[in-house]
């Protein structure tokens, strides 16, 4: 009886770690992810403004220069103070949102980030439409997000018959 008491427990814990370990390694690859894209968008935004730069000295004169070398210096400055101002926006601020979002049985099956608007697309996924819900609840209480929608709902006829929502979201920050 004592180690029929004693193995509920284990199996427990066991079947939970079995849910929660896969549910923190991928908020660790997408933090992952984040991370290595923020880092090659602003080395890329400053490769091209070297760029702009080296062109625009090519193609004026020497008294011309001057004047554009501290216009061009005041253009950096704003720039650089745009992204200091949103340093880890929008993908990292929308990542960590998603991921302080997350219930231990959902998973993101999908992610999409659009620069362009400030929007993102995921397509979640789980056993229960009660903790899809509850996700989508929690997204929206995020301050992050303009909007949140559903835009499809779907049930999984595999094995797994997984709930699936498609959530559309719209960073505060995009307007």
């Amino acid at each position: 009886m004592n180690a029929l008491n004693f193995q509920q427990p284990v199996l427990q814990l066991r079947k939970a770690l079995q849910i929660l370990l896969p549910t923190l390694l991928a908020a660790a690859v997408v933090g992952l992810i984040a991370a290595v894209v923020q880092g090659f968008l602003l080395e890329q935004e400053n490769a091209d403004m070297r760029q702009a730069m080296a062109r625009q000295k090519a193609a004026m004169g020497e008294e011309a220069m001057a004047v554009a070398d501290l216009e061009t210096l005041r253009d950096q400055a704003r720039q650089l103070n745009t992204l200091i101002a949103h340093k880890g926006e929008p993908v990292g601020a929308v990542l960590q949102a998603v991921e302080r979002s997350l219930l231990v049985n959902v998973r993101i099956d999908r992610f999409e980030y659009s620069a362009a608007n400030g929007s993102a697309t995921l397509e979640a996924a789980s056993p229960s439409t009660i903790n899809l819900s509850d996700f989508v609840s929690n997204l929206e209480a995020m301050p992050l997000f303009d909007q949140v929608v559903v835009a499809r709902q779907q049930k999984d006829e595999t094995a797994e018959a997984l709930n699936r929502y498609e959530i559309l979201l719209t960073a505060e920050a995009a307007r």
